[in-house]
């Protein structure tokens, strides 16, 4: 098995530290793009320590908490990050691994940063896997998977109470 990597931080354009892991070696850079986690807290998960494994088989793997998220330095509620920040923060992230060109696996909310970095920097994205992503959040009229936006804003109302 292996152990849990030190945890680097990277600095966006605007100052705040993004938290950040290099594991494995290898000419091959993976960037495994999961929803909002604490990358440090990750580690104690047996689940996720064998696929972080399988994964450096293969090459370098890079792991990063978004800003707001972990380690990664917080957000006032005020300065909600946007998709645009946080696919800032991979940016940097992979620029401060010295990755030039990256295989993405967006796991769920991951998924939708994964395929916003690929358009972006088609040249940096060697390729994409996506796993239970999704192409939007909320039901409509021409997308019948997500949820109603009712039950949304009564699922937010209801966390606003607790």
């Amino acid at each position: 098995m292996i152990e849990a990597p030190e945890t680097r931080y990277a600095q966006t354009d605007e100052g705040l530290r993004i938290a950040y892991q290099v594991v494995g070696e290898g000419s091959r850079d993976i960037a495994l793009v999961s929803a909002p986690c604490c990358i440090d807290m990750a580690w104690e998960d047996p689940v996720f320590v064998a696929v972080a494994a399988r994964l450096c088989r293969l090459g370098r793997l890079i792991l990063f908490a978004w800003r707001g998220f972990g380690s990664s330095d917080p957000v006032s509620l005020g300065a909600l990050p946007t998709p645009e920040n946080w696919l800032d923060d991979l940016r940097v992230v992979l620029d401060a691994a010295s990755s030039d060109r990256v295989h993405l696996i967006g796991t769920i909310g991951g998924s939708t940063l994964a395929t916003l970095f690929a358009a972006t920097y088609p040249q940096r994205t060697a390729s994409i896997v996506l796993i239970d992503g999704f192409a939007r959040t909320l039901r409509s009229e021409d997308y019948h998977i997500g949820p109603p936006q009712e039950v949304v804003d009564s699922y937010i109302e209801w966390m606003g109470q607790v």
